[in-house]
This record gives C-alpha cells, structure tokens and sequence, in this order.
C-alpha cells in the first residue's frame, strides 16, 4: 500500500471520529442555491387562501412552464422573472395568486399557489445530507468542516499527480472528491476532462477512445450537473467537450466519434423531419409524452396491452433477453427501426436475415410492427425516448422542445445540438451567480461556446445518418440557421456590450465574418434575393453605415462573391 494511500486511510478515520465530536454540531454548507425559485403556498382555488393541509413548495423558474395570476394582491413587493426557456415573462407581487404549471422531476404539476417570495442567491446552511445521495456524501456531510481539509489535500495531490502524467492514478482520488463534496463543481470538469483529453488519447483503437469521451461526458452530465444544475462554468465545459472533442478534428478518431455520436442519437430518437415545422411538431410530441405507461394508456388505448403482449411474446422466445423499460431497451427498438428505413440495410437484406436469425427482431416485426398497431406504438416509443432523455442523459424534453422552435432546426445526432444545448442552457439557469464584473468572463465564454455552435450547425447541420453503411455522416449547411444566428447575435452584443475586454466587439467581428459567409453560402445556392438583402444588411453595419465608413460592401455582390472565395482557396495548404 503506498504512503499516499495511508494518509487519505488515517484522514478518513480522525474525520469519522470527529463525527462525535465538534464536526457534529457544525454547520456544513451543501449547496450554493444559486438556482432562481419561487417560494409558493398552496392555496384554495377559490378563496385562495392556505387550508389546513397546505404546503409550501419551491419551484424552480427554469422549471415554470405557465403561469396565470388569478388575484392581485396590492402589494409594493414585486417579483419578475424569465420563463419557458427565456421566451415568457410573468411581473406581479408577493401575495398574488397565480395558476402554475411546473415540471417536478418526471411529473408535471399545477397548482394553485400564491407567491410569497422569490429566492436562490445565497448561501444555504444545513446539517443534513442531500437527498438520495450515496451513504459517502451523507458521511462527509456529518464530518463537517474536517471535510473541507480532506477535499482540500486531494485536490492537492490530484493537481500534483496530473502535472506529472499519472492520468490514470487521479481517478480514484478525483472520483473520492466527488462523493466527498459533490457540490465543488471543478473536480467535476478536472476528472472529466482528464477522461476524455488525456485518458483517451493513451488508448490503442478508435473503439476504446469513445469509450474513455464517453465516460467524460457522462460523468459531468449525468452526475457533475445534477449536483451543480446552475454552474455556468460546468455546462461550458461539456459543450465545449462535444464542440471540440467529438465535432473538431484535433484529435485523429473524431471520425469514429463523430459516427458512433450519430448512430446512437439515430437509434434514441430516429431520424428527424427535413421541415422545419414538423421537426418542432416532432420533438415536442416527445416532450408531451406520457409519464408513465397507464397515462400512455389513457392516451391511446391499447397501449398498455400493446406492451403486456410485448412482454409475453420476448419470454417466449427462450432467448433470455429481458424486458425493462430503460434506454438498452429502447435502443434495441431503435435499430430496428432504422433496419426498415435504411437503404444499406436494405440493398444488404438485413431485414430478412435477422427476421431469420435473431428472435428478438423477429417479436419486433411481430408485435411492433403491426399495422394496425401504428398508434400504439408511436405513444410507447416516445414514452420510452422521453424516459430515456431524463433519465440516462440528464436532458429535458420540454428544453430540447423550446430550443428547436424558437432557436432553429436542430439535429441531436450532430455533436454541436449537444454543445448549443448545454452552453444555453448553463447561461440561462446560471448567469445570474456571476454577475460581478470579476466573474462576467465566464457567462461571456459560455455564450460564445453556443453561438459558435449555431455557427457550425449552419455550416453543416444538415446529416445524412446510416448507422450500417460504416459511412461518415453526410453533413451540409443549412440556410435555415442565418437568421436565428443574426437574432441571437444582437441579444448577445447587448448583453456583453459593457463587458470588460471588449465582449460586445469580439461579437461584432463573429457576426460581421459569419455574414459574409452566408452570403457566399446563399449565393452559390442560388438564393441571390436573400444573398443580396443580407450584402445590404452588412453594407449598412459594417460598410457605408459603419462607425467608421467604408467602401468594403459598395461593390456588387457577384464581385464579392468571387472575390471572398478565391481568398477561401488560397488560405487552403
């Protein structure tokens, strides 16, 4: 046993014993609640007032999904806030009663409540551990300030280990710190950068590199951030990961990463509608699924059947495959599914030889693939999807929903959806604890990361997926992304105007280069109408209207045209 791991040993036991003694009473912070939330009453809808069995209730705004004041109260303590992804908002004062509909976990619920506060910028105190969590978090809770001490020795020696290469000896002192103290949001991006940067790349084959980006990613999303939900810094980190580890080229696999990212998001979801209006249609038919198979029932009746008959008929194969309702379940579906859709599949005959082979594709064609099961079956798949979603990627069905229609046709099988969900999601549930000037850098960085990502999804948005042909995804611009891009832009250079460093100017360069590319883009594609009003837009930022006027939008646009791409070949090696 090494003289490191005997110390971590005989911390451990001084910080047990002081359990009973001064460690005991002191208070322990276990949370930063730096997540906006209403303070709520329920109350009687019709007198609004609490009965005897009311409760008070925090709901999180990120969580609001509509909200109606049904009695003002004449108050002259008001309360705003943003909500339905930054979209809405609701203004009132405590005291009124409003109808409110929020999501709770996997539940949907309204109520009727009235507000008696707005909260979440401050420390809060406790000495109790945090719900659900693993008996090592409950035990560093009751060890109190001494646990501090331990977290701070190894992330000392974590830092000491990695400058020296040991990438694999820091997991286990990296993992000790998350159970330790769950809540110190950078151990989380160390020990899941160190697994997807460094472990990754010291692995032999493409297949164990994905692996080791995979076990990153999921470590901070799936874990990292439902400890710390509203840390910007975090949310950046893993938009970044899929930004530039899966959709970059720096590292020599993210071919194969980028195919495996695409095959399973083609097994989870399917392949989304081309028109823009169905594919919000279709994501928000996920987002409204059932919660549970009894509503999914009371839906579409015959669903519940549809699954008993489902279940009967795997046992009856004999071929030991279980059953359950999980994400190995519906990505089972899934690649059935995409036997029937896909070309290569079907010049190969697939489908036929594992209807012959595999009994547990053959109970899908039987039950599943039933014609007059149709509706069944969409219900059960999309409960499956958005169980899946919350469950196994620590994503909201409702959010992924909002993002596609009001910020633009987005694709989850491309590694860049992930970046632009997670990046605008950090800066909306987190923005508002790092509003000192110290601190704004961070917000600006995370804003950066999913602008950038609109910029590559117009680039190459578009995919073709077919997870059997051993094919890169095909992937094309997509026009439809230029004018979200231009919107969201001006959002931004207001936000960041003032930011120290010139934030609002490092977004003008970003808009102004993006806008000459979509010029060129729509102009090859023939769009010239579009490519024109957007050459004048430009002409009236930037050209002739600028700051500082020039000629540099006065020429015609097929001179520009040519110009701008003749500069694209020669910058080529």
């Amino acid at each position: 046993m090494s003289k490191d791991r005997i110390i971590q040993i005989v911390a451990l036991a001084f910080a047990v014993t002081a359990v009973f003694g001064a460690g005991r009473i002191l208070p322990t912070i276990v949370e930063k609640a730096g997540q906006e939330h209403l303070v709520l009453t329920v109350v009687d809808p019709t007198t609004g007032e609490p009965n005897d069995d009311s409760e008070v209730i925090d709901v999180f705004t990120s969580m609001v999904r509509s909200i109606e004041t049904t009695m003002t109260f004449a108050g002259d303590d008001p309360v705003e806030f943003m909500f339905d992804a930054g979209t809405r908002d609701w203004s009132g004062n405590v005291g009124d009663v409003v109808e409110i509909t929020y999501r709770d976990g996997a539940v949907t619920e309204e109520v009727t409540a009235r507000i008696d506060g707005i909260d979440g910028y401050a420390l809060r105190y406790t000495d109790a551990s945090i719900e659900g969590a693993p008996p090592i978090v409950a035990l560093g809770t009751a060890i109190g300030a001494l646990r501090g001490l331990i977290v701070d020795y190894l992330w000392i020696k974590v830092n000491m280990m990695k400058e020296e290469g040991q990438f694999y000896e820091v997991m286990s002192d990296a993992d000790l710190i998350t159970k330790l103290q769950p809540r110190f949001s950078q151990v989380w991006g160390f020990h899941g950068h160190n697994m997807a940067y460094n472990i990754s790349v010291l692995t032999n084959t493409p297949e164990e590199r994905w692996d080791w980006v995979k076990a990153g990613v999921n470590l901070v999303r799936n874990e990292g951030l439902r400890y710390n939900p509203n840390d910007v810094v975090l949310h950046k980190e893993l938009a970044f990961w899929f930004a530039h580890k899966m959709d970059g080229v720096s590292d020599d696999a993210h071919l194969h990463y980028k195919r495996e990212h695409a095959k399973e998001w083609h097994y989870l979801l399917g392949k989304p509608p081309f028109n823009a209006e169905e594919r919000v249609l279709w994501m928000e038919t996920i987002a409204n699924a059932a919660e549970s198979i009894e509503e999914a029932d009371a839906r579409v009746p015959g669903t519940a059947q549809l699954v008993e008959d489902l279940e009967d008929a795997l046992d009856r194969t004999g071929s030991g495959f279980e059953m359950s309702l999980d994400r190995e379940f519906l990505m089972n579906i899934g690649k059935w599914n995409a036997v029937k859709q896909s070309p290569y599949a079907r010049i190969l005959g697939l489908d036929a030889t594992f209807a012959k082979n595999d009994p547990i594709y053959a109970t899908f064609d039987q039950v599943l693939g039933d014609p007059a099961r149709v509706d069944q079956v969409r219900e059960f798949v999309n409960f499956l999807r958005k169980k899946a979603l919350r469950e196994d990627y620590n994503m909201e069905p409702e959010v992924m929903y909002e993002y596609t229609r009001d910020i633009g046709p987005i694709d989850w099988r491309h590694p860049q959806a992930h970046a632009l969900y997670w990046g605008k999601l950090g800066s909306e549930r987190g923005s508002k604890r790092y509003e000192d000037a110290e601190d704004a850098y961070n917000v600006l960085n995370n804003d950066r990361i999913w602008l950038q990502a609109m910029q590559a999804l117009a680039k190459s948005g578009l995919l073709n997926v077919d997870p059997f042909s051993n094919d890169n995804p095909g992937r094309l611009n997509d026009s439809r992304w230029i004018r979200s891009i231009d919107r969201y832009f001006r959002e931004l250079y207001g936000k960041h105007f003032n930011s120290r460093g010139g934030g609002g100017d490092t977004f003008a360069n970003f808009h102004e280069n993006f806008m000459k590319y979509a010029i060129r883009d729509l102009w090859r594609a023939g769009e010239y109408e579009d490519a024109q009003e957007i050459y004048d837009y430009l002409n009236e930022l930037y050209g002739e209207g600028g700051v500082i006027p020039n000629m540099s939008y006065s020429m015609p646009i097929d001179v520009f045209v040519k110009d701008q791409t003749t500069g694209e070949y020669e910058m080529q090696p």
